[in-house]
C-alpha cells in the first residue's frame, strides 16, 4: 500500500514539473540534432500530419 502510494506522489510531482517546465524541455530536446530527426521521421510516418505538411509546402497557385 505504501509503495503504490509512493508512487503514485511521485508520478504527480514528475508530471507537475514536466508540465512546468515543458518548453525548456523540447528546447533541450529539439536541441539535439539525432533526437530532432528522429522526431521530424516519426511524425511524417503519419498520414494526416504528411499529407497537411505536403500540402502546404507543395501549394500550386
Amino acid at each position: 500500500m505504501q509503495g503504490s502510494l509512493l508512487r503514485i506522489i511521485i508520478l504527480g510531482i514528475a508530471s507537475f514539473f514536466v508540465y512546468r517546465y515543458r518548453f525548456n524541455l523540447m528546447n533541450t530536446i529539439m536541441g539535439q540534432p539525432w533526437l530532432r530527426k528522429m522526431a521530424v521521421r516519426s511524425f511524417m510516418k503519419i498520414p494526416f500530419v504528411r499529407d497537411r505538411m505536403v500540402g502546404q509546402m507543395l501549394r500550386f497557385q
